[in-house]
């Protein structure tokens, strides 16, 4: 594809005012005639993509495909289309910081929404594809299997909030407290599970429950969504199935995310089943052997403790009264408790008049409230009101724990932080080298850094970028995988000899590739890179990238 007209290049790198004076309507729309073609591209590709997994994988190919051929092949594909996609879904979010009108901003966001929705069909087609070629990277570890359910309901509770719906992680009976298997792989099919339970639930809530039977580990994905109809359960986990009955139009998918979910729980030695009833809803269960389920003891540490819940009714409380009835505690009606728990979602004045009663209570237990991060601006009012300790929704079980003994100081949530703010990065301006050969993709990382304030230098190929850094001081180099001539490989090996000849100071190098598989990292490692940025480039990992690899020591350096 011919590169994007100076035009657009003018457009897209243009002061906000300028746009917003109008003075580049035309190339408003060459940008969005170059993007529209993009996607008319991509479209082929991506058929094309697909159509070629499913003839490797026909019973009927007449010929036997050379699995390393076709691995290479998809390998091929991905970095084509990633590539363009890194300059559609960045260029996208570099408009929507401009002045747009709200007209423009509408179209801008669907534009971003679309070239993600074609990355994420890109690589579920791609994992397909890995599964099927029997090259699933399964790495087993030691973790908390609880802790591995509240992570995944803590990434997907904004989600859930905004819809106004409850998620929670809640243990089962005979939970072990340490497993050993695939965490990376689990937390894909948990996160799947989870946020299709969150997508196709309209009221209520979502639970995800582990625990442990026999020689196995349990978890369940319980939603009180619109349920599955029983013609549609024998065809769910198959590739490209859509079950559209009943779904809004916003839930639509490319009906990869459960085939490759249960081939995984395949691959790990389990299986996937779910039960479902249209209108109550469905529950997903995913069991994986163990070699031994040993139960983690639950001592009765609240044996004895009276506690006032006030809470609305749903999968929240019922998950909490669980935990509290297991860890010994039992539920009161009235103020007189040892603890007092109450919703943040019962209102201000409700949570004043509570802790006004709880005062005229002689020796009234300790207040207690439940929020979500986004209130965290009402701590300290609420601290005023009487309130001694706080717990964020959606609760984590030891944190439950904890508040109901009556911790005298409650631990910081990180939940409640304060975002770090986007410039973080610009602690101090960087010389930052950019080797990417791609037009639109340089302009994208450019843009990106300058905003941060940092000075770019671009060099077009590898061995541009080879005599830029031994002639030219720089403080981080983005290297591009594939290069005309001398690829990011050869170029980073080159960086590397340089500095050990000329004994100067190692510079971070992070590879920023479309290639998107685990070997495409080790080699990029083992050629002396120090990280492996996968594009799209995503100014969030961009910028907990330079943090890291530049400004963590210099940051330890002016505090010593």
């Amino acid at each position: 594809m011919s590169s994007p007209s100076p035009v657009l290049l003018r457009y897209l790198s243009a002061p906000a005012s300028a746009v917003a004076a109008g003075t580049l309507g035309p190339a408003l729309i060459l940008a969005g005639a170059y993007i529209g073609g993009l996607f008319l591209l991509l479209a082929i590709a991506g058929i094309g993509l697909i159509a070629c997994v499913l003839y490797a994988r026909s019973p009927g190919t007449p010929i036997p495909l050379d699995t390393g051929a076709t691995e290479r092949m998809l390998a091929t594909v991905s970095h084509e289309m990633r590539t363009p996609l890194n300059g559609v879904i960045g260029m996208s979010t570099l408009l929507a910081d401009t002045r747009l009108t709200a007209e423009q901003a509408t179209y801008v966001d669907a534009l971003r929404r679309s070239g993600e929705g074609l990355l994420a069909l890109v690589d579920d087609v791609l994992e397909v594809s890995r599964i099927e070629a029997g090259r699933v990277d399964l790495r087993p570890e030691a973790f908390d299997p609880l802790a591995l359910a509240e992570e995944v309901v803590e990434l997907l509770s904004p989600r859930a909030h905004d819809r106004g719906l409850e998620i929670v992680a809640m243990p089962g009976a005979d939970l072990p407290a340490e497993v050993h298997m695939d965490r990376r792989r689990l937390r894909q099919v948990l996160l799947n599970l989870a946020g299709n339970a969150v997508k196709f639930t309209v009221q209520g809530g979502v639970v995800v429950r582990v625990s442990g039977r026999a020689n196995s580990l349990v978890f369940e994905v319980i939603d009180t969504g619109i349920g599955i109809p029983p013609a549609a359960l024998g065809r769910l986990f198959h590739d490209f199935e859509r079950i559209e009955e009943g779904r809004p139009s916003e839930a639509s998918g490319a009906g990869l995310g459960l085939a490759i979910s249960r081939r995984l729980a395949v691959a790990m030695g389990g299986d996937i089943t779910v039960d479902s009833t249209v209108g109550r809803g469905s529950t997903f269960s995913v069991a994986l052997p163990v070699s031994s389920v040993t139960a983690s003891s639950q001592p009765q540490t609240l044996k004895g403790r009276r506690v006032y819940l006030d809470m609305p009714d749903g999968v929240e409380r019922t998950a909490i009264v669980s935990a509290l009835s297991g860890a010994g505690a039992f539920l009161v009606d009235t103020l007189d408790a040892d603890v007092v728990l109450a919703d943040r979602r019962l209102g201000r004045a409700a949570l004043t008049r509570l802790a006004i009663e709880a005062r005229q209570v002689p020796q009234h237990g300790r207040l207690v409230v439940l929020l979500t991060p986004q209130a965290r601006t009402e701590l300290e009012a609420l601290r005023r009101e009487g309130f001694a300790g706080y717990l964020v929704r959606p609760v984590r079980h030891a944190s439950l724990i904890e508040q109901a003994m009556g911790a005298g100081v409650p631990v910081a949530d990180p939940r409640l932080a304060e975002p770090a703010p986007i410039s973080s990065a610009v602690a101090r301006s960087l010389r930052v080298l950019v080797a990417e050969d791609n037009p639109i993709n340089a302009l994208l990382a450019r843009a990106l850094l300058e905003k941060l304030g940092h000075t770019v230098h671009h060099a077009a190929d590898g061995e541009v970028a080879v005599g830029a850094f031994t002639t030219q001081r720089f403080d981080l180099v983005l290297m591009d995988m594939q290069m005309p001539g001398q690829d990011g490989l050869m170029t980073a090996r080159a960086m590397r000899a340089h500095e050990a000849t000329a004994g100067a100071p190692r510079t971070p190098i992070l590879a920023l590739t479309a290639n998107a598989f685990a070997e495409d990292r080790a080699r990029s490692l083992d050629a002396g890179m120090d990280d492996h940025l996968t594009k799209p480039l995503d100014r969030d990992r961009l910028l907990a990238a330079i943090d890291h690899h530049c400004l963590a020591g210099s940051r330890a350096v002016d505090a010593a």
